[in-house]
């Protein structure tokens, strides 16, 4: 256990050792998404409030004439495009930090928008999934322990849900390194979804402990950010997400390493007796 924390910490230390050798190349990746989407999120909230202030009735804010309407749906699907580049321009120059430049990252990572988009989807329909599975037992221990306390069951199973977010977690984490290694090795998402699983299985106890130790620093430091006003949530997106996407990369890098295959037995030289040969 002592040595599993070591490593977690390793991790950790190794995380912030690359960023501070590389800050040149994964500040403007970190910095302008970030400010770009504070802008676009203020910008939605204002023209929302401008199409609700100038509508008549609600059919005339879902017009297609409604201008104001327009605007709003174009900046949401800015924001959300801007947000999800970011993570994959973050992942490519995780991934290829030695050689990569701020420009080429963003090349390359508008050739991974669409894959990255089904794997993500993928991976939301199987944590969909988990959560549903996980409610199943949860509705059936709710309702045998509202019979046996007398309790009821609406009070137990919102006690009980945290069952179902857990498998729900669970479900997602076997594929947490798939981004990864589909831009590192640029190999198909099927491929990197098993080498994600394989890698997953092979150290689950490990990933779990950091995957939950590191969920537990971001909601800490999102909480404590939400007392600063105005720039909490700017100064979060620049420091959490950033974080936990390269910290992802330095503990698959971690798992990698430490597999060893085993060595191959050496055969030991066949020894020739050399028979004394015979006088004539």
């Amino acid at each position: 256990m002592k040595t599993a924390f070591h490593g977690l910490y390793a991790s950790y230390v190794a995380t912030c050792a690359l960023i501070m050798k590389h800050w040149k190349k994964f500040l403007p990746l970190i910095l302008l998404p970030a400010v770009i989407s504070f802008i676009l999120k203020i910008s939605t909230r204002l023209a929302i409030g401008n199409a609700f202030a100038n509508m008549s009735s609600f059919a005339s804010l879902l017009s297609i004439k409604n201008l104001n309407a327009d605007v709003v749906l174009l900046l949401i699907l800015c924001s959300v495009f801007i947000e999800i580049l970011s993570v994959l321009c973050l992942i490519y120059m995780t991934t290829h930090h030695e050689e990569g430049t701020v420009f080429h990252s963003i090349e390359e990572s508008l050739t991974y928008f669409w894959r990255f988009i089904l794997m993500s989807l993928f991976i939301f329909f199987v944590s969909l999934l988990g959560l549903v599975v996980g409610y199943i037992p949860v509705w059936l221990l709710s309702i045998a322990l509202a019979f046996i306390m007398g309790s009821d069951v609406a009070q137990l199973s919102g006690w009980l849900q945290y069952i179902a977010n857990a498998c729900s977690a669970l479900a997602a984490l076997f594929f947490v390194f798939a981004p990864y290694i589909m831009i590192e090795k640029n190999i198909p998402i099927i491929e990197a979804l098993r080498k994600s699983i394989r890698i997953v299985r092979s150290h689950f106890l490990r990933t779990v402990v950091a995957f939950f130790l590191l969920s537990v620093l971001g909601l800490l430091l999102s909480y404590t950010l939400l007392y600063v006003p105005r720039i909490g949530s700017l100064i979060s997106a620049f420091i959490i997400i950033p974080f936990s996407t390269i910290y992802a990369y330095v503990f698959y890098t971690s798992l990698t390493s430490s597999t060893v295959a085993p060595a191959e037995p050496t055969v030991p030289p066949t020894q020739t007796t050399s028979t004394p040969s015979t006088p004539a």
